[in-house]
């Protein structure tokens, strides 16, 4: 086809085109990235308005392959016969409304936008302490040391689970008492929504929770690592989904869930985009891999809950510290985050050409420098620095 044709193509079909024709690899992702993620959505073909095709994946994929060293899967991304959505990295900057304490009585809180909170399970736990570290200096150690939450990390119990139905009202209650017993003893979570829509406070937003462990996320600012310490931990009673199947949550879950994120949200100043899923955030250390858990790695409701779409969000993991992936965790999810992976990898070896390196050095890099993030969080805030 010569370039006099390529106006009878249209959306993904033209960004495909226009890849092909670009000869120096690092210049083609640049292009792809500037092209899937600045593009608005009016320069679009309706059929492409909200996804690409396979073939546009596969291209950014396969691009980031032919440079030196990659380490990626990128056969894992580009054989999946999916349509995979353009990543949009703007989020809602929408305002939020005054949500106060209208009333505590007893073990019950009530809230001015409806939500009702049951202290009932409520127990102590360490305090919350964590660092943060300068997202745009890889190898600098930590900036501050803070005492407030940070972010939100969504969860699922993985609990047995039976229908949804007022026949076994007695079964679900028993299940659920049962669950939040085992919570509290494990300080598992900060808060748990039972499939009824009950919100039950178990740790503390002043002590950490148990709920994160190895985990990595950054805003356009912090990176943060082991979200225990600097996230909440919100788990609804539900079990995970593979990406291709529908969420697993009740209404009354998202209903309560909505009103209980966006409390947090107002109470502690909490940006959008740092309410985030398990799966977005799990590393592995020992074999470098994301997605140590995967739950919610699909299907978690974001604007149901009043956010933006978190899992087009790229994953620094992936971009920031080093980690690779896995046929496995692209198994268990959908196609945002499937792109996500890809956008991320095209990060990385943007960055890693800026700094003349090969990615797999870059790579060693970043690993080198998660490791003595991880052994100064060890060390713990310096006498009178925690704020």
């Amino acid at each position: 086809m010569d370039r006099t044709s390529s106006h009878k193509l249209k959306g993904a079909e033209l960004i495909n085109w226009h890849a092909q024709h670009i000869s120096n690899p690092l210049d083609r992702l640049r292009y792809l990235r500037a092209a899937t993620i600045q593009s608005p959505a009016s320069d679009l073909s309706q059929r492409w308005r909200y996804a690409a095709p396979l073939a546009l994946a596969a291209i950014i994929v396969s691009s980031v392959a032919s440079l030196r060293g990659w380490r990626g899967s990128p056969h894992a991304v580009a054989s999946r016969s999916v349509q995979l959505p353009r990543i949009v990295q703007t989020f809602s900057t929408t305002r939020l409304p005054e949500v106060w304490l209208v009333e505590q009585s007893g073990e019950n809180e009530e809230y001015s936008n409806g939500l009702q909170v049951d202290n009932h399970w409520v127990v102590r736990n360490r305090p919350r302490s964590y660092a943060v570290f300068d997202a745009t200096r890889i190898g600098q150690g930590p900036v501050a040391w803070r005492s407030e939450p940070a972010g939100i990390v969504l969860h699922t119990t993985e609990s047995d689970q039976v229908p949804f139905e007022p026949v076994h009202n007695r079964v679900l209650k028993s299940i659920a008492e049962n669950l939040l017993g085992y919570i509290q003893r494990k300080r598992a979570y900060n808060y748990m929504v039972d499939r009824f829509g009950r919100v039950h406070r178990i740790v503390k937003e002043t002590d950490t929770a148990n709920h994160a462990g190895y985990s990595v996320w950054a805003d356009e600012k912090w990176l943060y690592l082991n979200l225990n310490d600097s996230f909440l931990g919100i788990s609804f009673e539900a079990q995970t989904s593979r990406g291709d199947k529908p969420a697993e949550i009740t209404p009354a879950q998202v209903r309560a869930g909505a009103l209980l994120i966006e409390m947090l949200r107002v109470r502690y100043h909490l940006p959008a985009g740092n309410c985030i899923t398990h799966a977005q955030v799990s590393v592995n250390p020992a074999n470098r891999q994301i997605g140590y858990h995967t739950d919610w790695a699909a299907n978690f409701p974001y604007q149901e809950m009043g956010l933006p779409n978190n899992y087009s969000r790229l994953l620094p993991g992936l971009y920031l510290c080093g980690f690779v992936y896995d046929r496995a965790y692209l198994a268990s999810t959908g196609a945002p985050i499937e792109t996500a992976v890809a956008l991320s990898e095209i990060r990385l070896a943007e960055t890693a050409a800026a700094r003349h390196m090969g990615i797999e050095s870059y790579r060693d890099y970043l690993q080198k420098e998660y490791r003595k993030k991880i052994s100064a969080l060890r060390k713990g805030a310096p006498e009178g620095d925690a704020s």
